[in-house]
């Protein structure tokens, strides 16, 4: 994933804001293979995220704290609320404008089913890196979703799901890049390579 994020700092203290995400690639595994559509993914929106700068034995250190994300419903505690199974419940909504309650992913298990579901997605995440130089950060994203089917067009696709992140926290790289601001996130996606040394980065982002 790709994001453009607007980012304010008061003092040691940093504020984040999303403008746009855009995937690369499917999410895989030897079973099952999962794929985001770019117009679901352009339209998530999380709310500010919040980080703070230390300096630790000569090295400036990014700490961002814990965040969850809730895809598809609005949800009285984010974290501990239990994700809807009904599509007509009022706290679910059409996340991409597609007509469709939740998000649209589509499900592929290799040699028994695919197609299309609509979902709920509630991801936790912690991002955490250093700085490289005046204008690049590296680091790790420690993360872990669920998520709750509301509608399938294929009933084997129907069931809640929850994500087991390879354990390995080096295949869960964080790259942070200051850029001039680009006309459009389309532009910075098609330059993500140049922007993040997108060979280095291969094992995963």
């Amino acid at each position: 994933m790709i994001q453009w994020v607007d980012i304010e700092q008061e003092g040691a203290s940093l504020t984040m804001m999303d403008r746009c995400s855009l995937t690369f690639g499917d999410d895989e595994t030897a079973l099952v293979s999962t794929e985001v559509p770019a117009a679901c993914m352009a339209s998530l929106r999380p709310t500010p995220r919040n980080a703070t700068l230390r300096e630790e034995v000569g090295e400036i250190l990014f700490v961002g704290d814990p965040y969850v994300e809730v895809r598809g419903a609005r949800l009285g505690i984010s974290a501990t609320d239990v994700l809807p199974v009904d599509p007509a419940a009022p706290r679910v909504f059409d996340n991409n404008g597609d007509g469709h309650s939740g998000m649209s992913v589509s499900v592929q298990i290799l040699g028994i089913a695919e197609g299309a579901t609509y979902a709920l997605q509630r991801v936790r995440y912690t991002r955490s890196g250093r700085e490289i130089s005046a204008y690049r950060l590296d680091g790790t994203i420690e993360w872990s979703d669920e998520r709750a089917v509301l509608e399938a067009h294929n009933p084997l696709l129907m069931g809640n799901t929850v994500g087991h992140p390879e354990p390995d926290p080096a295949k869960h790289r964080l790259a942070m890049v200051r850029v001039e601001e680009p006309s459009t996130c389309e532009q910075l996606y098609a330059y993500r390579g140049e922007l993040l040394g997108f060979v280095e980065l291969a094992g995963g982002l």
